[in-house]
């Protein structure tokens, strides 16, 4: 919220490898891992020449190319089927693109979805629920396999009707993927440990801008959000604890603290809480925009706020 901001940690690989370890490890790559290698490259360009918030259809189609080039190498790669679901997301959600354009990519990527958890299930197949969640935890790429399935079915579903969704078991199959993920890899639990009908628009916008700032509260009001799920939907503290860690590393600190009577005085002319006053106040003071979900915080202050949605789909 203010474009809350996520600081990546820094790739420590080049520290451990000399250059002469890189080129033996490059000459026994195999040719799978050569076309993933190059699709992943291809992908971290996937904005090269975006404008106003809108990339261009190229770079992400030839990320898409890419991954299909590995994914005919080894079709049943979990990572090369994330890896092209992911590339389809970017295409559909973030370049120019026409309404039945995109819900021809939503009809292709479920496709592909279904296709790759089937391959995944019938490798990790197991009659007891810990034993096949055991197994998928060795197989490389099923829990990113299993995050991108649900958004899959998730983006299908929005570009579908309801009617529609509700035949196909949208909902339930998000909710069942969702939980698997939890299970599979703890890392990943921030973006399923607590689904909701935002959690595909708040995943949309760190693709697009993974750069977000807070006040320093913003720790304190998770916390609360998450004793009272605790409390409340009965939320493992496991679970808990691991949303918490994720959101550090997904949020920096603004690094700037409103003084009280600027907190007073924002709150009195919105008639907000002092919480949502101090988000506010920070972002005025940075010029930066405040997403929110909040409507009644957009109707307050529409010269500095921006809907979720909103940001989610544009700059």
């Amino acid at each position: 919220m203010v474009r809350l901001v996520r600081a990546r940690a820094s790739n420590l690989l080049g520290l451990a490898l000399t250059a002469g370890l890189l080129q033996s490890l490059a000459r026994e790559a195999t040719g799978f891992d050569r076309a993933m290698a190059r699709a992943d490259e291809v992908y971290a360009h996937r904005a090269a020449g975006a404008t106003a918030g809108v990339a261009l259809p190229g770079p992400a189609e030839q990320a898409i190319a890419a991954y299909r080039e590995a994914l005919a190498v080894d079709p049943d790669s979990a990572g090369a089927h994330a890896g092209l679901l992911k590339a389809l997301f970017f295409r559909a959600t973030f370049c120019d693109i026409q309404p039945e354009k995109k819900k021809a990519i939503t009809e292709e990527a479920r496709a592909i979805a279904d296709n790759g958890l089937e391959r995944l299930e019938r490798a990790t197949d197991r009659p007891r629920r810990e034993a096949e969640i055991q197994a998928l935890r060795a197989r490389p790429g099923s829990a990113e396999l299993l995050f991108w399935v649900a958004v899959a079915w998730g983006e299908w579903a929005q570009n579908h009707s309801r009617f529609a969704a509700v035949r196909a078991r949208a909902p339930s199959r998000i909710r069942d993927l969702a939980e698997r993920v939890v299970e599979v890899d703890p890392d990943l639990r921030a973006y399923a440990v607590l689904p909701g009908e935002r959690s595909i628009a708040v995943q949309a916008l760190a693709e697009r801008d993974p750069h977000w700032l807070a006040p320093r509260l913003w720790r304190w009001e998770l916390r609360n959000v998450l004793a009272t799920t605790m409390r409340v939907r009965r939320l493992p503290l496991s679970d808990a604890l691991a949303a918490f860690a994720a959101a550090e590393q997904l949020v920096e600190e603004a690094g700037l603290e409103p003084s009280v009577e600027d907190c007073l005085r924002v709150a009195a002319r919105g008639r907000i809480s002092a919480w949502d006053a101090e988000f506010v106040c920070v972002a005025e003071a940075l010029g930066v925009p405040f997403v929110t979900a909040d409507r009644r915080l957009g109707k307050a202050f529409p010269e500095c706020t921006v809907a979720l949605e909103d940001a989610a789909s544009s700059s």
